[in-house]
């Protein structure tokens, strides 16, 4: 039997300190690997880490990567391979693409 959510996209608003919310979309199997990494991590008291936690991190993490030009063009080019591509109507399609 298959999860209902299967490829379907969640999405996470992660809140920062400086009030800006940044918005996730994942898909169903992404998030669970998201979680079961967040719920690795035993915090204070015995606490489990939230997936929010572990986003906000990584964003912390990544920005700090993305400093050096080099490594920000490298990644640059690893982004524009996960984009999706956007939809051109049918040769037979009398609709116009966006510019």
């Amino acid at each position: 039997m298959t999860d209902p959510n299967d490829n379907k996209m969640m999405t996470k608003r992660v809140q920062a300190s400086d009030r800006t919310t940044v918005i996730l979309s994942y898909s169903s199997r992404d998030a669970e690997d998201l979680r079961a990494l967040a719920s690795g991590f035993t915090l204070k008291a015995g606490k489990k880490a939230s997936l929010s936690l572990v986003s906000r991190r990584s964003l912390q993490l990544y920005s700090r990567l993305l400093s050096d030009p080099a490594r920000r063009e490298s990644e640059t080019l690893a982004l524009n391979e996960m984009v999706t591509p956007r939809p051109v109507p049918a040769p037979h399609s009398k609709k116009v693409p966006a510019p």
